[in-house]
């Protein structure tokens, strides 16, 4: 679900730029919406299943606080910085984190058949 929602944004990010008009501004906004909900929906069963039990709780609050704080946080100002230099830039640096996702997504291991200790 997590790497299905990466692939929605990619379609979607560029489009999202490109189509000014107040249609596809809420056409953009449903399915980011919607993507968002299938990906976060997912979220806290995969953090959780990278860690073993003994430091799950941890392990997981740490990663995920980390990454918005160090990835989303700044989202907003790079954006704007490659933007200052072309209009195209701007999602770049969505493109980049959403690539990242999907590689780091499918280097994950499935754990269903794994014991929990």
């Amino acid at each position: 679900m997590i790497w299905l929602t990466n692939v929605g944004l990619l379609a979607l990010v560029y489009p999202a730029f490109y189509l000014q008009s107040a249609t596809a501004l809420f056409v953009c906004m449903a399915l980011f919406g919607a993507t968002h909900g299938i990906g976060y929906a997912a979220i806290g069963t995969m953090i959780s299943e990278v860690f073993p039990t003994n430091i799950r709780a941890s392990g997981g609050s740490l990663t995920y606080q980390l990454g918005n704080s160090l990835i989303s946080g700044p989202a907003s100002f790079f954006s704007a910085l490659l933007g200052a230099f072309a209009f195209f830039l701007y999602p770049v640096y969505v493109v980049i984190w959403a690539l990242v996702a999907i590689g780091a997504v499918s280097m994950i291991p499935e754990t269903k058949d794994s014991a929990l200790e």
